[in-house]
């Protein structure tokens, strides 16, 4: 047995607040969730957390730990507790409201879901063990939120709720990929905008969070290339964004920032980076064209990139 500290961050409404609970208990055997359950049943029967299954199946627990989005459940005291340190900072899940104490309101996270229209389209049909097993990654979500929390587009985007989230894009990754879908054409269209793939920024917070491994960058990279092959798609700036930067290292071995810029935005969006243009030539930081050499390695990269896109 061991003494542990918890300070907790309370909301009720208008009213947050920072309590401290100690308790008295065995950190290797006892998870989090367990000590939180402790100290409402002991201590403090108003403090409000949400939980289910308490083994990692249902994804109701999730909270903030030491500022990391968990499961409250999965882990013990013990794996939780900074060597020296008896105390945890517990708070609720970001970057959604919360209701009171840990409790959050999940509406936002559904509404991201439901964008991405979830479920098979165009009915039920035969699927092959090797077809199933290329949906098993994002089949094995939670749907907890524990992405979402970690999410920096999710948090840049909050007043408008623009970003549909990592976990949305993983069931996309899964629906495109399934044979008995219909709708590919249609979701790949309208996946291809800053709202849906061209809205992440690949922190890799969401592969870092996830309690189960099912790597949600990773399969928002498969969506991108899902859209990145597919031809004739309305032309957009992180569409051109990608595809130029593909072709000028493909062509010159590195990025020629001089005129990356300028032919991502376009020609009509062109006067939009004259005011920051004059503040880096001012500031000396501007990149000129006639100062670009392309890469002595140009024909390897050449190669690669020519790989790399035969296998997409």
């Amino acid at each position: 047995m061991a003494i542990v500290r918890l300070i907790v961050r309370r909301t009720t409404p208008g009213k947050p607040a920072v309590e401290t609970y100690t308790l008295d208990l065995a950190p290797e055997r006892a998870t989090l969730l367990d000590a939180l359950l402790q100290v409402q049943q002991e201590q403090d029967g108003s403090l409000a957390l949400r939980y289910n299954c308490r083994n990692v199946i249902c994804g109701s627990c999730v909270l903030t730990v030491n500022g990391r989005p968990a499961l409250a459940c999965q882990k013990t005291i013990a794996e939780w507790l900074v060597p020296g340190s008896d105390t945890l900072h517990i708070a609720p899940l970001t970057n959604l409201p919360v209701i009171r104490d840990l409790v959050v309101d999940m509406e936002n996270f559904w509404q991201g879901l439901i964008r991405v229209q979830p479920t098979v389209q165009g009915g039920t049909g035969r699927q092959l063990p090797a077809q199933r097993d290329r949906l098993q990654a994002a089949a094995n979500c939670l749907l907890c939120g524990a992405c979402y929390g970690a999410c920096n587009s999710v948090l840049a985007n909050s007043a408008t709720g623009g970003f549909v989230g990592p976990h949305a894009l993983a069931k996309a990754q899964r629906l495109l990929q399934d044979n008995r879908d219909t709708a590919g054409d249609r979701r790949r269209q309208e996946y291809n905008h800053v709202d849906f793939v061209w809205g992440c920024t690949r922190c890799y917070q969401c592969n870092e969070v996830c309690p189960v491994g099912v790597q949600p960058l990773d399969r928002i990279t498969e969506v991108k290339q899902a859209v990145l092959a597919t031809p004739n798609l309305p032309e957009s700036t992180a569409l051109r964004h990608r595809r130029t930067l593909v072709d000028m290292v493909a062509t010159a071995g590195w990025l020629d920032e001089s005129r990356f810029a300028a032919k991502v935005v376009g020609w009509r969006g062109w006067w939009s980076l004259v005011p920051l243009g004059l503040k880096m030539l001012q500031r000396r930081k501007l990149p000129l064209p006639w100062h670009f050499r392309p890469s002595a390695g140009k024909e390897a990269i050449a190669r690669l990139v020519a790989r790399w896109r035969s296998m997409y």
